[in-house]
């Protein structure tokens, strides 16, 4: 017989922990998501130099996209830092615009468009 925490007494510790971590990304307006790659932007960073990264997941996706970039106008969304927007840049597309829920993924994104624009 399967029973509801809540009927067997309360939440555990850890599901109370859960429900205040909610709690608090809604007081800020932001999604555990955002928060979650807010935190791991400089690791994420080094992940994109990774040989599986390079070598089956950005072929796999371009694979899946087919040749026809150029002249496109392309919507990332959950471009992260906009590894795949910089890609698509570079492939011809006429715009990419990128959207995530990350400020920290944005801003690293920012940063690296002053440093190597791509328009």
């Amino acid at each position: 017989t399967m029973i509801d925490a809540s009927e067997a007494g309360g939440c555990s510790q850890q599901e109370q922990e859960l429900q205040q971590e909610m709690e608090k990304t809604k007081e800020l307006g932001r999604t555990r998501t955002a928060i979650l790659y807010d935190d791991i932007v400089f690791d994420y960073a080094a992940i994109k130099s990774n040989p599986f990264k390079r070598f089956i997941e950005e072929a796999s996706f371009f694979n899946a996209l087919g040749d026809n970039i150029e002249g496109k106008n392309i919507l990332d969304l959950g471009c992260g830092s906009g590894h795949f927007c910089r890609m698509l840049s570079d492939k011809g597309a006429v715009t990419v615009h990128g959207v995530d829920t990350s400020a920290g993924m944005v801003a690293e994104g920012q940063r690296l468009e002053t440093e190597q624009p791509k328009g």
